[in-house]
């Protein structure tokens, strides 16, 4: 087994908070200890009643009415508030502290979708950080308990951490700073256990699940909350929750002031180009939040970004520069290993870095290849006036109540709902999954810059849609009279199609780690 096997297996995971149902108007009491005088809750949008956003650990089940996108973006940011809640209760956003937040103590999809369809470990399990790991990095005992972040580098495997697109070529995305992004995914435990108690890691379980589109469909649990006057079949639960993030290495973190506006995190990276374990502090940069509703039962789609990665029209620059977007950009000419393009071959060939905005990069990362070198990264699709109204909300709520806190310096980018959602199958069928009635405050273009930085001019259901079990044996009938019988749907995650051990569906192998 390669080190790339072995690291992605041992992420870090923390001990995760509470996780309740949550009204539009609950009032949930705060547990952050950064000040005394902190509001419980503040109130977000034109719903009758507002969104209530409590400052508390408290994750919504569910919202109890999708009326309008302003409605929607208050409901995102609730779940935003609330996943990004500390574990250690030492305070919501402080500046320095490096402990898990929520979102951070749930499952890792690679243990919970493992390559060779073995059994996941126990829900909250803390694997072992591999010894040759800990020793390149200089780790002692008491520092173990660490995340890992593997390397966005050439491999073919299903748990390379690069973006989505494009697709057989190199997707990593180069910081400002020389660094690249690191990505992971992690699932709620609602999910967990559905996958577990019904062996759906396993790609032959799966095909047997499915049976062809004779047995039942992958129809993941939605939240689902009685206080909202909801009939729950198997009690309140927050349901399935699929978390995205983007992190960029902060090497001068404890220097560059610029990092006390980050949600910063210790963690082991596998350098590119040494292949060594290293040390080292990371900045959240995206994070995209999947939640699996009653009234939502095609998802709601949501995605945040740090307000210092690109331009944003109207917004001055920061003063510590962008992340991801440099005013004075020069392209960048230089020879590489021909092995390290997509062409490959012997020798020697050169290669160009634009400050063309959102261009793939032209090499691949990893040993004797050359270091991420900085993408011109910007917008596409400006933010909408429902997202910059919440923003403006849940920012001053939180300055207000938390004036140190790193949260203040996230926004929503926007969320993707539907008005008329399809109703989930009583039989599998066929991808792509039906969709009604989606939309979002851009018109239906939903993109990360630091998730979808080369494919902003689509939008998340585009590929999820498309997301199915991994057996290529498997196949079930369309959804709808016309169609045609292909693989079977996954209810929209890619993650089923990464498990072994039958031979894995390849479009969803493509397409795993990082999203939409």
């Amino acid at each position: 087994m390669n080190i790339y096997s072995v690291l992605l297996s041992a992420v870090l995971l923390g001990v995760g908070g509470p996780v309740c149902a949550l009204q539009d108007t609950a009032k949930v009491p705060a547990t952050a200890k950064t000040t005394t005088t902190a509001a419980t809750s503040i109130t977000c949008g034109t719903g009758l009643p507002p969104v209530s956003i409590n400052f508390s650990s408290a994750v919504p089940y569910d919202l109890k009415t999708f009326s309008n996108q302003l409605t929607v973006d208050c409901f995102a940011w609730s779940e935003f508030v609330s996943l990004n809640w500390p574990t250690s209760g030492t305070g919501f956003g402080d500046p320095g502290d490096t402990a898990p937040v929520q979102w951070q103590s749930y499952m890792d999809a690679g243990l919970l979708f493992p390559s060779d369809g073995s059994t996941p470990p126990p829900w909250g399990s803390q694997p072992a950080l591999p010894e040759n790991c800990a020793s390149q990095a200089k780790l002692t005992a008491s520092s173990k308990r660490m995340r890992v972040f593997s390397m966005t580098g050439k491999t073919d495997s299903p748990f390379s951490t690069g973006q989505a697109a494009p697709q057989n070529a190199p997707n990593w995305l180069g910081a400002q700073n020389g660094s690249n992004a690191w990505y992971e995914i992690t699932v709620s435990q609602d999910e967990y256990n559905y996958v577990v108690n019904n062996g759906l890691y396993n790609a032959n379980t799966q095909a047997s699940y499915v049976n062809n589109g004779q047995g039942s469909p992958v129809v993941l649990p939605k939240g689902c909350s009685t206080e909202l006057g909801q009939t729950c079949p198997n009690g309140s639960m927050l349901g399935a929750v699929e978390m995205k993030a983007a992190w960029m290495e902060a090497p001068d973190y404890g220097s560059n002031p610029k990092w006390s506006r980050y949600k910063i995190t210790e963690g082991l990276v596998i350098d590119p180009s040494t292949q060594q374990c290293r040390q080292t502090n990371l900045a959240l940069v995206g994070l995209h939040i999947l939640h699996k509703t009653t009234n939502q039962p095609t998802w709601v789609w949501a995605t945040f970004e740090h307000i210092d990665n690109v331009p944003t029209a109207n917004v001055p620059a920061p003063s510590g520069g962008y992340n991801f977007y440099n005013a004075n950009c020069q392209t960048q000419t230089f020879s590489v290993p021909a092995a390290c393009t997509t062409q490959g071959g012997s020798g020697t060939v050169p290669v160009t870095v634009s400050c063309t905005a959102n261009q793939s990069p032209p090499y691949y990362l990893g040993q004797g290849c050359p270091k991420p070198a900085p993408i011109q990264v910007t917008r596409t699709t400006q933010l909408d006036s429902n997202a910059q109204t919440a923003n403006q909300t849940v920012q001053n709520g939180i300055r207000q109540n938390y004036p140190n806190s790193v949260w203040q310096y996230y926004q929503l980018v926007d969320v993707l709902w539907s008005t008329n959602p399809t109703q989930d199958p009583s039989k599998p069928y066929a991808v792509p999954h039906p969709l009604t009635s989606m939309t979002s405050g851009s018109g239906g273009l939903v993109a990360n810059t630091t998730l979808e930085t080369y494919v902003q001019n689509t939008t998340c259901t585009s590929c999820h849609e498309y997301a199915a079990i991994a057996p290529k044996t498997a196949t079930c009938p369309p959804a709808s009279s016309g169609g045609n019988s292909g693989s079977c749907s996954s209810d929209f995650s890619f993650l089923f199609g990464q498990v072994g051990p039958a031979q894995a569906n390849v479009l969803g192998l493509k397409r795993i780690f990082k999203t939409h």
